[in-house]
């Protein structure tokens, strides 16, 4: 009797944690989600990898290679070429823990996410809301969202326009990849003067300006004493 109940606890476990959990989406229009993002970023989907976060919870970790962003600081992006974006759900030990309505990526797909950032770094606004897929459409882009695909203020709203919004809200559209770093540059300058300063360490001439005497003193005070060091190592294994 004892064994029958322990299999059917371990039935019951094994469907409860392969089951897909529901999610419900309201049909929040676009411009309203971008008001609550962090950032919007727009790449190329390389893959994913399942792992556990901070509190013991199973997520799925995109990776992407980033285009354009808008929102971001320099120091969120570490690699412009595996930026990592996480969601909950994966599989873990053989058990798939799936959301419906969990966002799928295609290899090499062109996606745009809204997202926030989060003790275990960049997460999905909104899940699956939060990711639109860029297609061409009647010769321009437009964003196209799974969730709502037939949603005229969620979906297949042309990116210039998308573009706009997201310039409403952080200043600037999402900005072009330049080397290795996400560069915006206005068209106009309002206050040319703010923006013509040089740093303090640099001069008009663009050279660097005179060491001051107390970091030159500090200099030769850290070569005499590791000179001294390098001496006294080579003395010491000579007594040795």
């Amino acid at each position: 009797m004892k064994n029958q109940l322990l299999k059917l606890a371990i039935l019951v476990f094994t469907l409860f944690a392969t089951q897909a959990f529901s999610t419900i989406y309201i049909p929040t229009p676009l411009a309203d989600q971008i008001e609550d993002s962090y950032g919007v970023v727009r790449g190329i989907y390389k893959g994913k990898d399942y792992k556990k976060n901070s509190t013991g919870e199973i997520i799925t970790e995109a990776s992407f290679s980033l285009q354009e962003t808008s929102g971001l600081k320099p120091g969120d992006i570490i690699n412009k070429n595996n930026f990592k974006v996480t969601f909950p759900g994966g599989i873990w030990q053989g058990i798939n823990h799936k959301y419906s309505g969990s966002p799928e990526f295609k290899d090499n797909e062109d996606v745009v996410l809204l997202i926030h950032r989060g003790p275990n770094g960049f997460h999905l606004l909104n899940f699956g809301l939060g990711k639109y897929s860029v297609v061409k459409k009647d010769n321009e882009y437009v964003l196209q969202s799974s969730i709502f695909p037939k949603n005229s203020k969620i979906s297949g709203i042309r990116l210039k326009d998308f573009q706009k919004i997201v310039s409403s809200k952080f200043g600037h559209p999402l900005s072009q990849n330049k080397g290795d770093k996400f560069v915006y540059t206005p068209s106009r300058v309002k206050d040319q003067k703010k923006f013509s300063r040089s740093p303090a360490s640099i001069d008009d001439t663009g050279s660097e300006d005179e060491i001051p005497s107390r970091n030159r003193t500090m200099f030769w005070l850290m070569l005499i004493l590791s000179g001294l060091g390098t001496l006294s190592y080579r003395l010491f294994n000579r007594k040795g």
